[in-house]
């Protein structure tokens, strides 16, 4: 028998329907609120992710930076695959992101063909053509509301290449106004100019004294920015110039930004025999290490030369050694090609023949002396500083100022 409902009262089956729209839309708020919080929290965790593996990638570009000057001169690596394995796992650790996988790059952050998985060579160098490591991380992440709709956990995964190349820029300030030859060089027994016969070069991680010979090319020589920064001031210009404007610009380094290879004026060249400028000198001479012979939050650098013209190269292609059509120079005031850097550890500096060393070492085979009154005792070291990196080339052969950027 059918029963109708009293006036005014819903159906049951209405009622029903009621509460699943209220239900469907509890859930649907549910949802959007999830998305909302959950959502944010995900943009959050990716952000961390990203961060820890840019870490990594860049972790692993150190230690191939560690790497590059020895390898561009020619010398066994010093560290490992399994070097940088472990920089790069470490990082990710220490950052909460899960390392997935990572990879050898060349200079422009393109996978090495095979590829070639970080850490597959074990205890063997890394690869000579790698440049830059590919990081791939992921990190998972518990929810807060999209649990409800089946979403306990998300998981957030990125990608970051870092490489390492030979910094061709050097910041304002940072360089000492002075330059050593890239090929080793002595003094013969009448205090000329010895190049080794072999051009070999400066060996990293070795002492060496470097003496100062009598002026002319090919001896080590003391820059003047002016030159490259006319009507530009600086801390030095109040000093007049010669000694006492290059003493200021050891004491306090003054030169512009700098891009080499090229050209830069010499304005002195040999041994300034002058107690002030070697006590200015031996401030940078602090133990251990280079990072500590500069003054605090600076970065010292001296840049090296391979080659001398009388005038300053002009028209394309002027930057590089072979464009000086003008002779080698004579005497002082002449033009250097510098060609690299490279940090020198100094362990003393003898301007005025105080020391009998600088006489009698020769660095040069086949040479009696070296025949010079002045000399500076230390190591040439490599540096790892900010600036604008390119890829190493053939003429980078004693490269020592590398650094590390993000491709990508």
């Amino acid at each position: 028998m059918f029963r109708s409902s009293p006036a005014g009262e819903p159906a049951q089956h209405e009622r029903g329907q009621v509460i699943v729209i209220v239900a469907v839309g509890m859930l649907a708020f549910i949802a959007m609120v999830a998305l909302v919080v959950d959502g944010g929290h995900a943009w959050g965790e990716q952000r961390d992710s990203q961060n820890g593996t840019d870490a990594a990638a860049e972790a692993g570009a150190v230690v191939l930076a560690k790497n590059l000057p020895y390898t561009i001169q020619g010398q066994a690596a010093p560290y490992s695959d399994a070097n940088v394995l472990t920089a790069v796992q470490i990082t990710a650790g220490e950052n909460n992101v899960d390392l997935d996988s990572a990879y050898y790059t060349d200079f422009n952050g393109n996978r090495l063909a095979g590829p070639i998985a970080v850490g597959s060579r074990g205890p063997a160098a890394p690869p000579t053509a790698a440049y830059g490591v590919e990081a791939n991380g992921s990190k998972e992440f518990d929810t807060f509301l999209a649990g409800v709709i089946g979403f306990q956990t998300m998981t957030t995964r990125t990608t970051a290449t870092a490489r390492t190349g030979v910094v061709s820029e050097a910041p304002p300030s940072t360089v000492l106004p002075i330059t050593f030859p890239v090929t080793i060089t002595g003094c013969d027994n009448t205090n000329g100019v010895v190049t080794d016969p072999v051009g070999s070069r400066w060996t990293l991680g070795q002492y060496y004294v470097v003496p100062l010979c009598s002026g002319g090319p090919g001896n080590v020589g003391w820059l003047d920015w002016d030159v490259h920064e006319p009507g530009t001031p600086d801390a030095c210009d109040g000093h007049g110039n010669g000694t006492a404007e290059l003493l200021c610009s050891v004491n306090s380094p003054s030169n512009p930004a700098m891009t080499i290879p090229d050209w830069f004026y010499v304005s002195q060249t040999g041994n300034q025999s002058t107690a002030g400028l070697q006590d200015a000198l031996n401030q940078y001479s602090v133990p251990p290490g280079p990072e500590q012979n500069a003054p605090a939050g600076t970065t010292v650098l001296i840049p090296l030369f391979d080659a001398t013209c009388a005038d300053e190269p002009t028209g394309a292609g002027s930057e590089l050694a072979n464009a000086c059509t003008a002779g080698p120079g004579h005497g002082q005031s002449m033009w250097y090609h510098l060609q690299d850097w490279t940090a020198f550890e100094i362990d003393w500096v003898d301007l005025n023949g105080g020391r009998s060393r600088c006489g009698t070492d020769s660095v040069v085979s086949g040479t009696p002396g070296n025949g010079s009154t002045g000399c500076f005792g230390g190591t040439f070291r490599g540096y790892m500083g900010p600036g604008v990196l390119r890829a190493p080339g053939s003429g980078d052969v004693q490269a020592a100022y590398w650094g590390v950027a993000l491709v990508r």
